[in-house]
């Protein structure tokens, strides 16, 4: 038996994002793995902690960064009330920063189809993020384009329930290329370039921004949809 829930999600550029016909604002965190003083093996009551202290803050969405998470966390958010932006990947076949996908042409449609297929029954999750700044700064190049005109219709063949997007870049980037990524995802993920908002929407009207990190202490009222802070670990005082 796997437990699901229904819910009726819309992204727009105008109205920015409503569930079940409600406007509300996804305002988290980005959450790797790993708790301290746990590590990578986290008990199943260090989760339901976090995320239970994340929405006593004003938090109310997590994106996994950069990676899926097990099981049990969520199950946790589905029970909780905390929305999650899932994130399959960090990078894809090129290397950028010291890391790549090993063997990503040969094993992307496996993985991908595993990432889908096990979490798609889960309420909590609003959007999928098909990667992590896979390019390092600079003007967006074909390979981006190119690689989600490959990913995203084979993941909405799993799932055509939630919108699509991936974190650019991993550094400065141009208005032009961010704003014609909506030609190929359903939703920009923005990391850290705010002051491109304006200029992404006066490219691409209909184009819906997610700012997949942001700094927390500079974020201007632009009035685009966005969340995310920069990337954390959590821990726990005793």
């Amino acid at each position: 038996m796997s437990p699901f829930g229904i819910r009726d999600l819309k992204f727009t550029a105008a109205e920015g994002f409503t569930i079940n016909g409600v406007p509300a604002k996804l305002k988290g965190v980005c959450l790797h793995h790993t708790l301290v003083p746990a590590g990578a093996a986290v008990p199943d009551a260090m989760w339901a902690r976090a995320i239970k202290e994340l929405l006593a803050s004003g938090c109310s969405s997590i994106r996994t960064s950069h990676n899926p998470m097990s099981p049990e966390f969520y199950d946790y958010c589905d029970q909780l009330g905390m929305m999650v932006m899932d994130e399959w990947c960090d990078k894809w076949s090129k290397t950028n920063a010291g890391s790549f996908y090993a063997n990503f042409d040969q094993v992307w449609q496996k993985n991908l189809a595993a990432f889908i297929e096990r979490d798609r029954n889960h309420p909590s999750i609003v959007m999928w993020s098909l990667g992590n700044e896979v390019i390092a700064a600079g003007k967006v190049p074909d390979y981006i384009p190119d690689t989600l005109k490959m990913l995203a219709p084979f993941a909405k063949r799993l799932d055509n329930t939630r919108p699509y997007t991936h974190a650019c870049v991993s550094g400065w980037s141009d208005a032009p290329g961010l704003a014609a990524l909506a030609n190929v995802e359903d939703i920009v993920g923005v990391n850290y370039q705010d002051f491109l908002f304006e200029a992404i929407h006066a490219e691409n009207p209909g184009a819906v921004i997610c700012g997949t990190e942001r700094d927390p202490y500079a974020v201007p009222n632009t009035g685009v949809p966005t969340w995310y802070c920069s990337c954390g670990i959590l821990g726990f005082r005793a």
